[in-house]
């Protein structure tokens, strides 16, 4: 997750190296907007 934090007070998820993803959906597990959709 990323270092920066959102109105709510989460850790926000950071797409910074996009060749590391490996599809674990852990973006969209911890998204507390539920905004994140994780396809292979």
């Amino acid at each position: 997750m990323g270092g920066k934090i959102n109105r709510q007070g989460y850790a926000a998820a950071d797409f910074t190296r996009p060749e590391d993803c490996t599809g674990c959906a852990a973006c969209a597990e911890t998204c507390p907007d539920v905004c994140i959709r994780v396809w292979r």
